[in-house]
């Protein structure tokens, strides 16, 4: 039951980080953290825990090879990446800005980034777990270390510590961000969002 809470996945996670659970606590834990409701805990348990089988198999080359709809991609990034992602006009801060992103990356790229983000994490937006000695536990990026610990979740939220009251605090190497496939995005939908990130050519107005 444990796995299926929003905050007891995410203490399941840093005992999982830490190699803290025996292998057949590990293995109960991985038929249910994947029903958690929040989304970015079953995102971050895919790098801990036995994953059930994807269905689903991107062929990257057909996908490039369809005509695609900038516009409708547009209707995609406002679906699945706004709230950690900005356009240059708007949207979340919690990810790196995809403002100029068209001018950074090819279509390969940007579809690899995709469905499989979790093949690169940029340098600064490692996820971390902090678990607290009365109980509390959140997960997102660290900004401050020190005696006082500053760590931003995926809503823009800033959570403060002091080091004296963390029971642990662990570096994550999977990505926070989704994967197709969790979004159950089409062949269609994923070219049309690569074609209107390809569109994003401009510097952006929010920091990194």
């Amino acid at each position: 039951q444990m796995a299926r809470d929003s905050v007891g996945g995410i203490h399941l996670l840093s005992l999982a980080a830490h190699d803290l659970l025996p292998p057949h606590l590990r293995q109960t834990a991985s038929e249910e953290i994947f029903q958690n409701p929040d989304q970015y805990v079953r995102t971050l348990a895919g790098g801990h825990f036995n994953q059930p089988a994807e269905t689903k198999d991107y062929d990257i080359r057909e996908i490039s090879s369809l005509e695609a709809s900038a516009d409708k991609g547009k209707i995609q990034f406002f679906r699945h990446c706004v709230i950690c992602h900005s356009n240059g006009e708007g949207g979340g801060q919690f990810g790196p800005s995809l403002a100029n992103i068209g001018g950074k990356m090819g279509k390969t790229e940007l579809l690899e980034a995709v469905i499989e983000p979790g093949e690169a994490v940029q340098f600064g937006f490692e996820p971390w777990i902090i678990t607290t000695k009365d109980g509390r536990a959140a997960y997102g990026i660290v900004l401050t270390n020190g005696g006082i610990v500053v760590l931003k979740d995926v809503l823009g939220n800033r959570h403060v510590f002091r080091s004296e009251n963390i029971a642990s605090k662990v570096q994550l190497s999977t990505s926070l961000m989704p994967d197709a496939a969790s979004f159950q995005m089409n062949d269609q939908e994923l070219a049309d969002l690569t074609k209107y990130l390809m569109s994003l050519t401009r510097a952006s107005s929010y920091p990194y």
